[in-house]
């Protein structure tokens, strides 16, 4: 009876992980298929797309969050903020969802949760300038003059660093590539 039990166990187990897998595949395919369709300009028809991707994998965040790029594209704001949200509940570390719902936000003059979640965007990746431009600018609307100048000083030299870097870059693959004669 135990043996009975035990292979009962291991069966479900294996079926357990191949219908995850195809799941998985399966929501995988038609999260690309919706990529392909927003890239070509079909907001509409993407959803369509990623609704199928969530509905095979539920946890699948990257699914969310370009769905809620396909609604903020449509002017759907605050369906790309539900979207954006749950995107940040499954991966909650992801400065792009926070970035992505900032903007819904402030889109819907929001501008407290807007700055509210470029600040979050800020903490989990202080090396993109673009958040700190965003909330430079809430700032520059709210006449806190100074702070609007700090955070654009920062973007810039965050900008700066990143072009530095590049030309550093670009320069040692060009002498690491030269021929000796």
């Amino acid at each position: 009876m135990l043996n009975l039990e035990r292979t009962r166990f291991i069966a479900t187990g294996f079926f357990l992980m191949t219908a995850t897998a195809v799941w998985s595949g399966q929501a995988e395919e038609t999260l690309n298929a919706g990529l392909k369709l927003h890239e070509a300009g079909k907001p509409k028809e993407a959803i369509r797309e990623y609704d199928r991707a969530i509905k095979a994998n539920p946890k699948l965040a990257e699914a969310y969050f370009n769905r809620g790029n396909a609604h903020y594209d449509l002017g759907q704001n605050e369906q790309a903020i539900k979207d954006y949200s749950e995107a940040i509940r499954l991966t909650p570390k992801d400065a792009e969802a926070y970035y992505n719902r900032g903007n819904a936000y402030r889109r819907l003059k929001k501008d407290d949760l807007a700055f509210k979640d470029y600040s979050t965007a800020i903490k989990l990746n202080p090396e993109d300038g673009k958040n700190y431009v965003n909330r430079g600018s809430l700032q520059f609307d709210a006449r806190r003059y100074d702070s609007a100048v700090k955070k654009m000083r920062t973007a810039i030299t965050i900008a700066a660093t990143a072009c530095w870097r590049w030309i550093k870059k670009s320069k040692r693959s060009k002498i690491t590539t030269r021929r000796s004669l």
